[in-house]
């Protein structure tokens, strides 16, 4: 049974690899000859499960490592692993797999939560990758723009639940120092901390040792930038 879906996924892979198109948004890694199948059950855009999505891409962090022209569920992407010796560059194994779409009758690219229902969220975590993809607006774009980070944006906290360390991954327009602090559900700060970040994406890794996690249970995690709070709910299984 699994060698059949192996087989699915890799002449799904290569029926996309045959693909091409006038107008290409997402530009990403050149092949690397380590593909990874990243199958799409559905994509859902503003409660719509058969969206006029055009393109769909894979990031590590804010490298595009691989791109589809959508054309309807259950199709896939190949995400192209890094291999530095080579000087190539693609996807590290372990880090959290990212999506973004874009939509030309809108002129929008919208960053995307992900449901996995194949591997836990990052790459190189089993032989293939699925999930249930669903959108958000992040940024209209004019004709001959590029997108620009938004001043400030968490853009996932994973895993979560976690047990020793969760990766905070967010995005800035100018480089900052925030501040972190975690609160049980009584209210009470139980960690407090400051970060640099530098502009673009920053992975923050949170250490359950550090933050002085001692019990199983939800905690509040907030983040003070641009004068502003941003609060996530994370789950700490010890």
């Amino acid at each position: 049974m699994k060698s059949g879906i192996l087989l699915a996924v890799f002449l799904l892979t290569l029926s996309f690899g045959a693909m091409t198109a006038n107008s290409q948004h997402f530009t990403p890694v050149d092949d690397t000859g380590l593909p990874y199948a990243i199958v799409i059950d559905s994509v859902i855009h503003e409660t719509n499960l058969t969206p006029a999505v055009d393109e769909i891409a894979v990031f590590d962090g804010d490298l595009c490592v691989g791109m589809g022209y959508y054309s309807d569920a259950n199709f896939s992407v190949t995400a192209w692993e890094g291999d530095p010796g080579f000087g190539f560059l693609g996807f590290d194994n372990g880090n959290p797999i990212q999506f973004r779409i874009f939509v030309s009758m809108d002129n929008l690219e919208y960053f995307c939560e992900a449901e996995f229902t194949e591997g836990d969220g990052t790459f190189g975590s089993g032989p293939y990758t699925a999930a249930i993809v669903e959108t958000g607006v992040v940024n209209s774009l004019e004709e001959n723009d590029t997108w620009q980070p938004m001043e400030f944006e968490i853009l996932s906290l994973y895993p979560n639940p976690f047990n020793e360390v969760a990766t905070l991954t967010l995005s800035t327009s100018h480089t900052q120092m925030i501040e972190l602090s975690l609160f049980n559900l009584l209210g009470g700060e139980i960690f407090r901390g400051d970060k640099f970040l530098a502009v673009g994406t920053n992975r923050i890794e949170l250490s359950a040792s550090v933050m002085n996690l001692q019990h199983t249970g939800t905690y509040f995690f907030r983040i003070q930038a641009d004068g502003k709070s941003f609060m996530e709910k994370i789950i700490y299984l010890k």
